[in-house]
This record gives structure tokens, sequence and C-alpha cells, in this order.
């Protein structure tokens, strides 16, 4: 609470200093413009301190607008760059589903080979106990791997 009272009484004295330097600014002008006006009869400084104004008045706007695009740009941007990288990710998701599909697809090929190898070499050497002739379709090449 403290704290907010310092930042408000920083932005309250913030704008007093504000307020003082346009009276000062309004005062010298007044005193341009009455003196001027007793020394020639004219508003000169009037009219140019009135065009300056509205010159930077002027770019004031235009930087404005230009602030506004950029920022609609950005915006914009973000948010394409937003969405390829949530399809980037789930790209990336899918891919990697795919990738332990084929892992475990391998694994169970392998589960099997091994399976059916050791039933061979089980027949193999059951025929070899008895002295029997091993069928030629319980050949196994071992140099296969």
């Amino acid at each position: 609470m403290i704290y907010f009272c310092c930042l408000l009484m920083r932005y309250y004295n913030s704008l007093q200093q504000k307020i003082c330097e346009e009276r000062g600014n309004v005062t010298v002008l007044l005193e341009k413009l009455s003196q001027e006006v007793a020394d020639n009869g004219t508003f000169s400084t009037l009219t140019m301190w009135l065009e300056e104004n509205t010159a930077i008045e002027k770019y004031r706007s235009e930087v404005k607008n230009r602030e506004r695009g950029a920022t609609a740009v950005v915006d914009h941007l973000q948010s394409k760059l937003d969405k390829v990288m949530e399809e980037h990710k789930q790209e990336m998701t899918k891919q990697r589903r795919t990738l332990t599909h084929l892992k475990e697809m391998i694994a169970s090929a392998q589960d099997r080979e091994t399976e059916e190898v050791n039933t061979i070499k089980k027949v193999r050497a059951v025929f070899t106990r008895c002295n029997c002739t091993t069928p030629s379709s319980f050949t196994y090449n071992e140099n296969h791997h």
C-alpha cells in the first residue's frame, strides 16, 4: 500500500511539473505576443507557434499510425508463427508415434525369428539324438543373419 502511495505521489509531482512547464511556456508566448503586437501590430509569433504545434501533432499522428500498422503486422506474424509451431509439434508427435510403432514391429519380428530359430534347433537336436535324417524343411542356415 505504501509503495502504491509513493507511485501515486511521483505521478502527481510529475503532472504538477508538466503543468508548471506549460504555464511557463504560455506565459512566455503571451509576453512575446503582447510585445509583438505593441511593436509591430502583428501576431506572427502566435501564427508561427500554431504552425509548429500543428506540424508536431501531424507528425505524432503519422508515427502513431505507423506504430499501429507495425503492431498489426507483428501480431499477424506472431499468429502465423504460433500456427506453424503447433503444426510442427503435431508432426513431430506423429513421427514419434510412427517410430515407436516401427520399433515395436521390429522387436516383435526379431522375437518371432528367435523363437523359430530355437524351435528349428530343438527339432534338429531331437533328430540328431535319434540318428534320424533331418527333413530339408527343418534346415536353418546359421549364416543367414
